[in-house]
């Protein structure tokens, strides 16, 4: 299922740059074209008139507004930390816990549709919480190439929920946790990007940390 939907969406998008591409279509004011305009094309608005409606800066902040700021920082962080936990919770428990009826959840697609449905929702308030104070939300790529980081965000979520019928939430996060190394080993085959020495060491002994520590864990849940 997810072949056909992210097949025919590229598929889509490759229909609508030969479309665009055809003489007479510029101005073309049909629902295809506008559509196809929509997915493949950036913003009307260029990135000069972009930077030209961000708010200028004014100056180093008061000791007042730094207060405000640090207070804004803690409670963003407080935040994300509960947050994490209680998904992490019903994450678990939704994956690897029997109902009532003796079964396990099953639709691990379902669990994705509607954290990005719920997701979906959260983005678009912030985003017209943040329009409404004059901050500039626009962006300047065409829509389709957010779907590059959208797929393997589905695909990834997709194979974590199915992890969970094997190993606990707590392997997941430490496991997740060694993914500098692969980052960093793929920023240098594709990129040819160099990293400090300190960041191989913090990445080595990260990485073993993990591993002397799930090697020497003792529980009776599942590893």
């Amino acid at each position: 299922s997810y072949i056909l939907s992210f097949g025919s969406f590229y598929a889509f998008v490759g229909f609508a740059k030969w479309l665009l591409s055809q003489p007479g279509r510029a101005g073309d004011p049909g629902v295809l074209t506008a559509l196809a305009r929509l997915i493949v094309e950036p913003p009307a608005k260029s990135v000069e008139e972009k930077r030209s409606e961000r708010p200028s800066a004014k100056g180093r902040p008061s000791g007042d507004s730094f207060v405000m700021a640090a207070l804004h920082v803690a409670f963003c962080a407080v935040g994300i930390v509960v947050s994490y936990v209680l998904w992490g919770y019903m994450q678990e428990r939704i994956m690897t816990q029997p109902y009532a009826t003796g079964e396990l959840f099953r639709s691990s697609k379902f669990l994705v549709f509607a954290n990005r449905a719920l997701a979906l929702l959260v983005a678009y308030a912030a985003r017209e919480a943040q329009r409404a104070q004059g901050a500039c939300v626009s962006h300047t790529a065409p829509l389709y190439q957010f779907s590059f980081s959208s797929v393997s965000n589905i695909l990834s979520s997709v194979s974590q929920y199915e992890a969970l019928r094997y190993i606990s939430f707590p392997t997941q996060v430490l496991a997740k946790s060694c993914k500098m190394v692969p980052v960093m080993v793929m920023g240098y085959f594709v990129s040819r990007k160099t990293y400090p020495a300190a960041e191989y060491a913090i990445a080595v002994l990260l990485t073993s940390g993990v591993f002397l520590f799930k090697t020497y864990e003792v529980n009776e849940a599942p590893v």
